[in-house]
């Protein structure tokens, strides 16, 4: 049993860690928020959106999973006003982990 709660400790300590990038992945979020809004280019934002979705679901981080999902879906159809509200609900569920 000694080796899982060792194992349990050090996914632990990897999800706060994970955590503790979310304001540079906000930082960066807000700076494509601003690049697709200037010149509506999307594959920036969706491509944030599917890494954050990946790692947030293996570490059981649902609102930024959910967040991150919606926008990357809304990015292959999406009319720019959705793009832009998707985008801006990742980037609080973010924020409200820091």
């Amino acid at each position: 049993m000694a080796i899982s709660e060792r194992l349990r400790q050090r996914l632990a300590a990897l999800r706060e860690t994970y955590i503790e990038t979310f304001g540079e992945e906000a930082a960066g979020l807000r700076a494509e928020i601003a690049e697709f809004q200037s010149s509506g280019g999307r594959s920036a934002l969706k491509s944030r959106a599917h890494r954050l979705a990946g790692t947030a679901g293996s570490y059981s981080l649902e609102a930024v999973f959910n967040a991150a999902s919606a926008l990357e879906r809304v990015c292959d159809g999406g009319g720019d006003e959705v793009v832009l509200s998707a985008a801006e609900a990742l980037r609080d569920a973010l924020e409200a982990h820091q």
